[in-house]
């Protein structure tokens, strides 16, 4: 979408800090564009300062082709919209107001829930590769993690529904556990034939190791 890209103010995160800026005259309107690594819902609320004429101010959540995902019309002080928003680019569109005023935007998110749907293969030693199906997760790899039997592998590729990890050597039996973004979801057990922790990683404490 041309226009909506010509009308970009900057790129942001969804962040509780507001964002000030103003609209009227030859600036009718001002985008703002919000890079998803996951689907979730956005809220996004301008408040504007006291005695503001707000008439006809409109607040609304696009998709990446300029498709309108949800709006909020001004009420009183403040506009709000929430919508569910797809992973990738999203659009915060403000402005219509009949006359020039100055405004306050403050953005929020929530990450859709994440789901795994299996797990391949299911057994294996240290330096496996296991592939990890689902749904939900963030493609950010720097926020994805995966846990076997509670210790972490290391993670080589991910997308919206796959994860793909190493078993790492000090893995244990246990389930496989996918942290993506904020959310969290379990898996299947996975054997690498130790059932609880290595004897390497246990220290013996003695009473006289406190004297």
């Amino acid at each position: 979408n041309d226009g909506l890209a010509a009308a970009v103010e900057a790129v942001i995160r969804p962040v509780r800090t507001p964002i000030v800026g103003s609209v009227g005259g030859a600036d009718a309107r001002d985008a703002y564009r919000v890079a998803q690594s996951t689907a979730g819902t956005m809220s996004a609320r301008v408040t504007f300062p006291e005695g503001t004429d707000a008439t006809g101010f409109v607040v609304r959540l696009l998709g990446n082709a300029g498709d309108e995902l949800a709006r909020g019309v001004a009420q009183g002080r403040s506009a709000r919209v929430t919508g569910i928003v797809p992973r990738g680019d999203v659009y915060v569109e403000v402005g219509g107001a009949a006359t020039p005023l100055e405004y306050q935007l403050t953005l929020d998110f929530v990450q859709a829930p994440i789901a795994v749907s299996s797990i391949e293969p299911t057994a294996g030693g240290p330096g496996t590769v296991v592939t990890v199906a689902g749904s939900g997760f963030d493609t950010a790899p720097s926020t994805t993690r995966v846990y076997f039997g509670g210790v972490e592998g290391e993670v080589t590729a991910v997308t919206a529904t796959q994860v793909v990890a190493l078993v790492p050597q000090l893995a244990v039996d246990g389930p496989v556990r996918v942290v993506s973004g904020t959310r969290r979801a379990e898996g299947v057990v996975f054997s690498v034939g130790r059932p609880g922790p290595p004897e390497s990683s246990i220290r013996q404490v003695t009473p006289a190791a406190f004297r």
